[in-house]
């Protein structure tokens, strides 16, 4: 018991080391003059979350016949059914706040870099 639990605690502290590091990069990368650097991890967390909505939109193959629910409502080949979109719609909106905490710190550093050029400028106009 306390194996299992020392062994929890390694794996949580791993993970949050793992997560502390992606936000540390991001916080580099977003400081970096060029405005692209910081857009990296966004689009990589972008592409990680639409591959796992295509794979689950993938399981949700439709098979060659057409099949009768108790309604009586017969679906056929390549209809996208409810339960489809019903099931899709979260995993979307959950494998998407990566991508939108990435692009907020991005937000937020960029900001807040023009602001403090617009303030330098400001300086070197008053002199």
């Amino acid at each position: 018991m306390i194996i299992a639990l020392l062994m929890s605690l390694v794996y949580v502290g791993i993970l949050l080391g793992i997560v502390g590091g992606v936000i540390w990069f991001q916080i580099v990368l977003s400081k970096k003059d060029s405005k692209w650097p910081g857009l990296i991890l966004p689009l990589i967390s972008l592409l990680l979350s639409l591959s796992v909505t295509l794979s689950i939109a993938a399981y949700y193959s439709v098979s060659s016949e057409q099949t009768t629910n108790q309604d009586g409502i017969v679906t056929k080949v390549g209809e996208v059914t409810s339960t489809m979109l019903t099931d899709l719609l979260p995993m979307i909106v959950v494998s998407s706040f990566p991508t939108l905490f990435l692009l907020v710190i991005y937000i937020v550093i960029r900001n807040k870099k023009k602001h403090h050029q617009m303030v330098e400028r400001m300086a070197i106009h008053d002199l």
